[in-house]
């Protein structure tokens, strides 16, 4: 069975003491062993691996000590677009192909690319980039869904409509 890339990492993580809603907001490097500093304390350790969005360092959202300005200004310079994705329920997904790539337009950029049944499962997901994500993000919350819904019913059917259900949708409003 398809699990994907989170049931690899929850796999190997398993002996480990995760925490969830600990954002950390210094890492100290000056010493001898790292120290870590969360809202739950502090940890240290020999080395960390810091795997964080960009925009994270650039904004220094996550600050290090001694600072590192090249790194800071070299996150600041990424010329990094809008990315969003929105997950549709699927009732009734027997009659569509599993794993199957539908592009809303390809006529215009101002569309989504869309994955029906991801891993067999029940649903769509949806990928908008660029300007246009960006432009969609302007209109609130909601906008993702009810754009993917009518561009999919447009594709394949106006029944595919009662058929979809919004589930989460990412951008600024989310």
């Amino acid at each position: 069975m398809e699990r994907g890339y989170g049931a690899l990492i929850e796999a190997y993580a398993a002996p480990l003491d995760i925490r969830r809603d600990c954002p950390v907001t210094l890492i100290d490097h000056s010493g001898a062993r790292v120290r870590v500093v969360t809202p739950q304390g502090e940890l240290f350790a020999r080395a960390v691996i810091v795997a964080v969005p960009p925009g994270v360092i650039a904004t220094e959202a996550l600050r290090f000590s001694p600072a590192l300005p090249a790194k800071r200004d070299a996150a600041h310079a990424l010329p990094l677009g809008v990315a969003d994705k929105v997950f549709l329920k699927l009732d009734g997904p027997e009659d569509l192909p599993i794993d199957t790539r539908l592009f809303g337009s390809t006529t215009t950029i101002e569309t989504g690319s869309y994955t029906l049944r991801p891993f067999g499962r029940p649903m769509v997901d949806g990928y908008f980039g660029g300007e246009f994500a960006r432009t969609i993000e302007r209109e609130g919350d909601g906008a993702f869904a009810a754009f993917a819904i009518e561009q999919i019913a447009a594709v394949l059917g106006s029944d595919m409509r009662k058929r979809l259900t919004p589930i989460a949708e990412s951008g600024l409003g989310a």
